[in-house]
């Protein structure tokens, strides 16, 4: 049988599964399930007191606005999640909100030139070798580096992305990917056109 302490810790696995649930509905197009799973993991994390897993599924809810292309709303939302992990000592998951930030900036209305601090973000989130989501973050960076008018560092960075997904078998952002080196290559193409 498990004591007390066991059982609990078990129970915190459902909060932090309900992260991973938020990706899948997310990745299928069904964001309205995947924000209501995120906001239940948040409301079932703060019930129980665990701030670790909370922040686990507010991670993934700021994921799902960048793997839907949402940008209105995500840079403030990646702000106070930045802040919450950091005041927490998880440098590794506040980088990639971080990351995620600076691209909802860089794509908003401000327009903002945030590719450094996306790299700098990217390079935090990779130390240790950590892999995971990569070839999102990097598909981000690629956004980054086009809307800033650096297409060839992001056709780079889309490849690098490619590359690396096929390496560690998140063929789950293919699409994705796809779709970008087809939006960058229209965007090559229109300057040709006009120059």
């Amino acid at each position: 049988p498990l004591t007390g302490n066991e059982a609990a810790h078990l129970l915190m696995f459902d909060i932090r599964a309900q992260g991973v649930a938020v990706w899948i509905h997310g990745m299928r197009g069904d964001v309205n399930l995947a924000w209501q799973v995120a906001q239940s993991g948040i409301e079932r994390g703060h019930a129980r007191g665990d701030a670790f897993s909370t922040a686990v599924v507010r991670v993934a809810l700021v994921q799902l606005n960048a793997m839907a292309g949402v940008v209105t709303g995500t840079a403030e939302l990646a702000d106070e999640v930045f802040a919450e992990l950091a005041g927490m000592g998880m440098d590794q998951l506040a980088a990639s909100v971080r990351l995620i930030g600076a691209w909802a900036r860089a794509l908003g209305p401000e327009h903002a030139d945030s590719i450094a601090e996306a790299r700098a973000a990217f390079e935090v989130h990779s130390a240790a070798g950590t892999r995971i989501l990569a070839p999102l973050y990097l598909a981000l960076l690629a956004d980054i580096e086009c809307a800033t008018g650096e297409s060839d560092a992001a056709r780079r960075t889309l490849q690098q992305a490619e590359v690396l997904a096929t390496a560690t078998g998140e063929r789950v952002w293919a699409d994705q990917l796809s779709a970008r080196r087809q939006r960058l290559r229209a965007d090559f193409a229109g300057r040709s056109l006009r120059a």
